[in-house]
């Protein structure tokens, strides 16, 4: 996982932006419990008839972004092997 990116992902201001957000913090939802709780907030931005437009941030909506943004980056960070190095299952 690309935890500078994640990390200096600018706050969305377009419903675009927030599903491309929740894009990639959904592809790890299974390890975030509670994650859709969490999301929730910013799910609900993305309600209505208009698909681009731009939206109304507030304090709730930051929160639920930083909070997702700080559970993505914290440890345990996951990230793909090194297959160049021996790989060790444990029982």
């Amino acid at each position: 996982m690309k935890s500078k990116a994640i990390r200096d992902f600018p706050a969305p201001t377009i419903k675009t932006e927030i599903r491309a957000f929740l894009g990639l913090a959904g592809y790890y939802r299974q390890y975030i419990p509670m994650f859709s709780i969490i999301a929730a907030p910013l799910t609900d931005l993305l309600k209505g008839r208009s698909k681009k437009g731009e939206v109304t941030w507030s304090a709730e909506y930051t929160a639920a972004f930083e909070k997702l943004k700080t559970l993505l980056t914290s440890e345990p960070v996951l990230y793909a092997p090194d297959f160049t190095k021996k790989i060790r299952v444990a029982d």
